[in-house]
């Protein structure tokens, strides 16, 4: 504890230098807001405006990305969560409902639910086509589909790829410097991470593009270096326009069962 402590205390806080060097971050009318906020903002939308009281969490985990729970009311929306790792899921406290499943087999009848969410999920699976028929299987017409994940081609995304035979130590590398469970950290293939392979894999899925973004991330995962937080958000600022957007470091999608 003493170690994790210490750890703890070298994390520089990101906020101040993001609101220095990049003043729009932080307004969801910027087209490149930050990414987690509009996806939360999207999620508390369509729930606030009824449209959807069955709800799939794909991909929930711990809890440490899955924002869902937060939003509904329980006793207004049935929320499930699923996830592929089962020590990581009996450790949320915050989904009531939740399984042990693999996102491309997803164990649900057709039409069960009016939304399917999923965060940080997509860039870790081998067959996310397979992954968007399940959605569009589960989803009733007209039911959407919302996504959180990585962009390919950021820098980060790329070294990653880079670094593939460096699993484990790239986890334990994150467990160090960030106090990040090693439950969180997955292999990531990033097959379906770009405009276009997710536009090409959705509507072969049979789902319609309602909305397709890029955007910025926290950079909390630099926040162990003030000099590479920096250069992160300088890196950023520079892709904010149309011809360098493609390698932000987040990609949101809406998707609609017709």
């Amino acid at each position: 504890m003493k170690n994790s402590r210490h750890t703890l205390s070298k994390l520089i806080p990101v906020e101040p230098l993001v609101e220095k060097l990049y003043p729009h971050f932080y307004d969801l009318n910027y087209p490149y807001a930050v990414a987690r906020s509009r996806y939360r903002r999207w999620i508390r939308d369509i729930l606030e405006s009824g449209k959807a009281t069955r709800v799939l969490d794909c991909g929930c985990g711990d809890g440490y990305h899955a924002v869902t729970a937060e939003l509904v009311q329980q006793n207004q929306i049935q929320l499930v969560g699923v996830d592929v790792a089962f020590a990581a899921l009996s450790g949320n406290r915050l989904m009531k409902r939740k399984a042990v499943a693999d996102a491309e087999a997803l164990p649900f009848e057709k039409s069960s639910f009016d939304l399917v969410v999923c965060e940080s999920v997509l860039e870790h699976l081998l067959a996310p086509e397979l992954f968007l028929q399940e959605a569009f299987r589960v989803l009733q017409p007209s039911g959407r589909l919302m996504i959180l994940t990585s962009g390919r081609w950021h820098p980060f995304m790329i070294i990653n790829r880079w670094l593939s035979a460096a699993k484990l130590g790239a986890a334990k590398m994150l467990f160090h410097l960030l106090r990040r469970p090693l439950t969180s950290t997955f292999p990531a293939f990033y097959r379906c991470n770009s405009k276009k392979t997710l536009t090409k894999q959705a509507t072969a899925a049979g789902l319609r593009i309602e909305s397709l973004h890029v955007a910025s991330g926290t950079f909390g995962y630099l926040r162990f270096s003030k000099w590479l937080i920096i250069l992160g958000v300088l890196f950023d600022r520079m892709t904010d326009n149309r011809l360098l957007d493609f390698s932000k470091i987040s990609l949101l999608a809406i998707l609609q069962k017709p």
